[in-house]
């Protein structure tokens, strides 16, 4: 399962304290909130996601005692801790802080102002993630609400800015990420390629603003089997990211797995192993222990193991995968039902069919329960039931 890189935008306050500066003494109410914002996004950009949310939290009920002469201010404020709830995976708490930050700003600023249109994108973020995640709802509402918001916001940054903007490159990335989650892999490509364009030629091609859609664009290449290139802009995301962020940053997580998932896909299975453990040990050090993008480098780990005949670790694995995303999402989730799945093989592999059985049959329950039309994969798990 690749792992996506969404553009989105922070607000800072200038003319106040920035370079880690978070000291408060001696300072008015308005610069204690100022400086307490811009540390928080000093945090956040190092990847300190847990960090930042305890200071933009002190300079969010600052701006709300200042009332509704802070209102601007707070809408900034609001934008960015949204942004730390959103890619800790904390999306219902982040929702209605974008929503008010974006009440705020219509209100404030007109319907067409940049700064709505940078909270409309960042609250599509939210939406796809969560759409993607296919929760026990039918979120293909949550992905429609998500291309709803980037077109506007792309409407507004095009009016502004024009069509060769960085801004507007912001929000093409994430379009196409629509449209690849939808499988019109054709018009992902076309915008990525608009976006990587708009970029390289304001930035030039080494700028880490290009490593997001590099890191997309390559998982398209790799499920169209075009590898030479998914390989090429995989390594070239990790090189941006690391050189420009450091090893260890989160942002690096996705380029590792993702190229991990290419090594698993053409058997350089070593490589595989260590670029895995590194996405691993950094998405526990910046998320915690249960987080889903987590769950998805134990996934793959687990698919690593089972494929070198370590049916014992792999069980480990795909159990750890299994135990997030159960805990994450709850029990009826798809993702969870893949979990299943990957842990029945491993039992299949071991020879213990019965548990096999279990674990088949509970998959295939997820996925009956699911909205839509009847999923494909349940036949498929039918199948796998028979056959032991």
């Amino acid at each position: 399962m690749a792992l996506l890189s969404l553009t989105t935008g922070m607000m800072l306050f200038f003319g106040v304290g920035w370079a880690g500066d978070a000291s408060t003494e001696g300072k008015s109410n308005i610069d204690k909130a100022r400086s307490l914002n811009n540390h928080a996004a000093l945090l956040f950009e190092s990847g300190k996601y847990a960090e930042s949310v305890p200071l933009y939290l002190k300079s969010k009920a600052i701006w709300e005692l200042e009332g509704a002469a802070a209102d601007a201010d707070l809408a900034a404020t609001l934008n960015n801790l949204a942004e730390a709830y959103r890619v800790q995976g904390r999306y219902l708490e982040a929702e209605p802080l974008y929503l008010k930050s974006i009440h705020i700003r219509e209100r404030l600023l007109g319907l067409d102002h940049p700064k709505v249109a940078t909270t409309l994108n960042n609250l599509g973020a939210l939406y796809l993630d969560s759409g993607r995640m296919r929760a026990e709802r039918d979120d293909s509402t949550g992905v429609a609400q998500a291309e709803a918001l980037f077109n506007r916001a792309l409407a507004i940054k095009v009016q502004l800015y024009g069509e060769d903007h960085p801004e507007t490159a912001t929000v093409l990335n994430n379009l196409a990420a629509i449209h690849q989650e939808r499988g019109e892999f054709g018009k992902a490509e076309e915008m990525y390629r608009r976006a990587i364009a708009i970029r390289e030629k304001t930035f030039g091609p080494e700028n880490r603003l290009l490593a997001p859609t590099y890191n997309n664009l390559a998982t398209i290449y790799r499920t169209l089997g075009r590898l030479e290139e998914s390989e090429s802009y995989c390594n070239k995301a990790i090189t941006i990211w690391e050189k420009s962020l450091g090893p260890e940053h989160p942002k690096l997580a996705a380029g590792l797995n993702n190229l991990g998932e290419l090594y698993l896909t053409t058997g350089r299975l070593a490589q595989a192993d260590t670029l895995f453990r590194r996405s691993i040990e950094i998405c526990e050090k910046a998320f915690g222990r249960n987080h889903p993008n987590l769950a998805t480098a134990l996934d793959n780990m687990g698919a690593l193991f089972l494929g070198q005949q370590k049916q014992t670790g792999a069980q480990e694995f795909f159990r750890r995968a299994l135990a997030i995303r159960e805990n994450y999402f709850g029990s009826n989730h798809e993702l969870v039902a893949l979990s299943e799945v990957h842990l029945a093989q491993a039992m299949r592999e071991a020879g213990r069919k019965t548990e096999a059985r279990k674990h088949y049959r509970r998959a295939a329950g997820i996925l009956a329960k699911l909205p839509g039309p009847p999923n494909p994969q349940i036949a498929k798990i039918e199948e796998q039931i028979k056959s032991l």
